[in-house]
């Protein structure tokens, strides 16, 4: 049958909404395996139908066990619960939402808690494994790969379920170097040693069985993409994400390879943070230190601003400028360094930014820095960040665009062993212009509060560069 004529297609969309779930997720909610694992797409409803299950369970008269769901963040969990409940009443079972419930206050473990008429609950927490410990009763892992502590918390909750109930563990993936990764090449290499019942959904599956027609029909009747059939939908996902690798991730059930990358998803997700994506660096009392990449030819301009507080250094505020005049991107700059709070700017001095750097210089003096991007200073700049990211000493937005800038860079070596920072042209929406910007925020922090760190580099980097010269002066020698 040809899906496209206007007969079949209609057929197609009466099936679907005949159903309030799709194929695969009541495939998820019948498996009444004891472990579940599942790799998906983003935005394809796991988490609704693990609700629904999760109140299933513990709504059924004699039910044997407690829930307990691990979300990303303390809002997220609130969520989980508030659903749960809508789900509740669509299938007509008593449950209250009881709000927090304190396991701990000396530790401060705490959940958000929905009792149904049986006595069973379910406790959404965050994904700090401590919360998990002592605990028996089904277990849930929502987005698990963005857990901070992946092998810790799977070594809590997995015997949390050794007197019965249900593990489920779904989520996107973030880089092959992950435990969650390491689940799934168990199963399809090692021969499954751990029994999963095992589930993958990439977007094109969940298309084929009727997502986006489900997405068109709840749009408004004025959204641009009620035409647009399921090729035009699979084509906008792709088209709109940061790279070709972050589609092929987020989308397509595929991880990121880390290995080239100068900073890997296992530094990266520890330090994101999405409290921070909503954060107003203005409102924050300061002090701030900020990094300017300037624009080259098709890249983007980036402003960073990063508040410190003891050790630790946020990034709390991001002006992306594209196609931005000299005079118009000069005015945001002079804003932000006008305010008191402001102690020190680095800002790219190469090329077009030069003139740019050394008109701030003389007007706003010692505050401002002017960095000419050379191989050496871009070792200056990389490496005390990836040392903050190590030592989560740093704290960033949980943004796709800026983790796909984090790990564009990667490292290379020449013929003559001198390490080069490279980025492929296109990789993302600029040309490593957040990662740049970042790492000039940092270099404004650290060398205003610890010179020491850049001393101790700059000795590495000569010593490194004094040893590669002596090898090609022994090989040409004896070559």
């Amino acid at each position: 049958m040809n899906i496209h004529t206007p007969i079949a297609a209609a057929a197609r969309l009466a099936a679907v909404l005949a159903h309030y779930w799709l194929p695969y997720q009541e495939l998820w909610i019948n498996d009444e395996s004891r472990n579940k694992l599942a790799e998906k797409s983003r935005r394809t409803g796991f988490t609704f139908a693990e609700e629904w299950r999760r109140v299933e369970r513990i709504s059924k008269t004699g039910a044997a066990y407690d829930a307990y769901i691990t979300t990303k963040d303390e809002g997220l969990a609130k969520q989980f619960i508030r659903e749960c409940k809508e789900f509740a009443g669509m299938l007509n079972v008593a449950a209250e939402d009881i709000g927090e419930v304190v396991f701990d206050r000396k530790t401060g473990s705490s959940a958000q808690a929905l009792q149904a008429a049986t006595g069973r609950r379910i406790y959404a927490l965050s994904s700090n494994p401590d919360n998990q410990a002592g605990r028996a009763g089904d277990r849930t892992a929502d987005e698990y790969a963005l857990s901070k502590q992946q092998r810790e918390l799977f070594a809590i909750m997995k015997p949390g379920t050794m007197w019965g109930g249900q593990l489920s563990v779904f989520s996107t993936h973030r880089g092959v170097g992950s435990y969650f990764n390491q689940l799934i090449r168990e199963v399809h290499e090692k021969g499954n040693p751990k029994k999963w019942s095992f589930h993958s959904v990439p977007i094109t599956k969940a298309v084929d069985e009727g997502l986006w027609l489900k997405i068109r029909h709840l749009l408004p009747a004025d959204d641009q993409r009620k035409a647009w059939d399921d090729n035009q939908f699979l084509q906008s996902c792709r088209d709109e994400m940061p790279d070709e690798e972050s589609y092929l991730q987020e989308f397509m059930c595929v991880p990121e390879d880390d290995a080239a990358a100068f900073l890997p998803w296992s530094l990266i997700v520890p330090c994101s943070h999405a409290t921070l994506n909503s954060m107003d660096w203005r409102s924050l009392p300061g002090p701030f230190f900020v990094g300017f990449d300037v624009a080259r030819k098709k890249d983007l301009s980036v402003i960073t601003i990063g508040h410190q507080v003891g050790d630790h250094l946020s990034a709390v505020g991001e002006i992306v400028m594209e196609r931005k005049t000299f005079t118009e991107q000069e005015g945001i700059l002079y804003a932000i360094l006008a305010d008191a709070r402001v102690q020190h700017a680095c800002i790219d001095a190469t090329g077009l930014g030069a003139q740019l750097a050394e008109r701030a210089k003389e007007k706003f003096g010692y505050k401002v820095t002017p960095v000419v991007f050379t191989n050496p200073a871009k070792h200056m700049l990389a490496y005390p960040m990836k040392k903050r990211f190590e030592d989560r000493t740093i704290a960033i937005r949980d943004d796709m665009k800026l983790h796909a800038d984090l790990r564009s860079v990667k490292t290379e070596t020449t013929a003559a062993g001198n390490i080069i920072f490279a980025t492929e042209a296109g990789a993302t929406d600029g040309h490593a212009d957040r990662f740049w910007s970042m790492a000039l925020m940092v270099n404004a922090c650290d060398t205003l509060t610890n010179p020491g760190v850049f001393a101790r580099l700059k000795q590495y980097i000569n010593e490194r560069d004094s040893r590669s010269r002596e090898r090609r002066r022994t090989r040409g020698a004896f070559g």
